[in-house]
């Protein structure tokens, strides 16, 4: 009797436990058809229902910094009320932490907008805008501001540089809604008249050999003026990029396609290497500037690019055919290589012509 009695209470539970899952059921059913007095939407806002309780009471719930918050009322629009107004002061909430100032938002950018093609060319182009401006809100730019970065850069390779980063990371701080206007479509582009570069005469080049006794970037010199690399491609050359057994060294190049590159191991070349580092020394460790300084105490007529165009132009006067050329000068398009760098001696290249056709 007694078992008897204690299995109808629980049927009895579970009928009751049952009945509120359903009214909880036909509740959420309900509001949604329902309306709140005086508003004539759904019982829903913004994606956010009003599910009224077994307790008589609405609840409404959203979220705030990634925790789930639970608003009570009494009645439906008391519920409404106050879930509208919780809604639109963690919108103003967001909108005030979602803000940058300008060299945090251009750090930003280039981390994660350039982090597949990040190149040192971008990261110093960066340094140099946050270096002649002053820090301010990016929503508090103007034209002005702008335009003045842009005069104090020197050079006008650079200003084209950053132009260019300005104009993409503002773009893009347009498209995340941090910035109404790219202010940079009111500011004319920058033109840059690119210095073409000359090749040192056959004295000039012997002359240069000659100056570089006993100096201490000797080997780096001769290794631009053997190899035709760039600046800053012979300074992250590695033991380990140097083939001496199949005679290639690889280049590292970052500046277009075609720039990481293999060339051959020329014996002037090999030369210059030395052979005691370990895999993953550098073959140079002279910074940049440093090399450009010396340089132009030796030769101040020329400048370090010019040996390579020497390279390009030694290369066509020993009619090396002219895809081989643009391989080892690591250029894209066959016409940069004849346009910019080949400078050949037109008397020298005649006669060698001259003389091939008497053979």
């Amino acid at each position: 009797m007694q078992i008897k009695q204690i299995a109808n209470q629980a049927l009895g539970y579970l009928d009751a436990k049952a009945d509120i899952t359903a009214y909880r059921r036909q509740c959420i059913q309900l509001v949604s058809h329902e309306q709140v007095e005086g508003d004539p939407r759904y019982m829903e806002y913004k994606g956010h229902k009003l599910i009224k309780r077994t307790d008589n009471r609405w609840q409404a719930s959203y979220t705030r910094n990634g925790e789930r918050v639970f608003l009570y009322a009494k009645t439906q629009k008391d519920c409404y009320n106050k879930l509208k107004t919780a809604l639109g002061d963690t919108i103003k909430i967001q909108k005030k932490r979602i803000s940058y100032r300008f060299h945090e938002w251009i750090d930003y950018w280039l981390k994660t907008y350039k982090a597949d093609r990040r190149s040192r060319d971008n990261d110093i182009t960066v340094r140099n805008i946050k270096k002649v401006s002053k820090d301010i809100e990016l929503d508090k730019i103007t034209v002005n501001y702008l335009q003045e970065i842009l005069n104090a850069i020197p050079t006008s390779r650079s200003k084209v540089s950053v132009y260019h980063v300005l104009n993409m990371a503002l773009e893009k701080a347009v498209d995340n809604e941090l910035i109404k206007v790219n202010l940079m479509s009111k500011i004319d582009k920058p033109k840059h008249i690119k210095n073409p570069g000359k090749a040192l005469s056959y004295e000039d080049e012997r002359r240069l050999i000659a100056r570089l006794q006993g100096s201490s970037i000797k080997n780096v010199i001769l290794f631009y003026l053997y190899s035709g690399c760039r600046r800053s491609e012979a300074l992250i050359i590695k033991r380990s990029d140097v083939n001496f057994n199949d005679r290639l060294i690889h280049i590292p190049g970052t500046k277009t396609v075609g720039s990481d590159r293999t060339i051959p191991l020329f014996p002037q070349i090999e030369a210059l290497i030395d052979k005691s580092l370990s895999p993953g020394q550098y073959l140079f460790t002279f910074k940049a500037d440093y090399i450009t300084h010396e340089f132009h105490k030796i030769m101040p007529d020329y400048a370090v690019k010019d040996l390579r165009t020497t390279f390009a132009t030694r290369m066509h006067e020993r009619r090396i055919p002219g895809k081989y050329i643009q391989k080892w000068m690591g250029h894209s398009s066959m016409l940069t290589t004849e346009k910019s760098y080949i400078k050949a001696n037109n008397d020298v290249f005649e006669r060698q012509l001259l003389d091939q056709l008497r053979e």
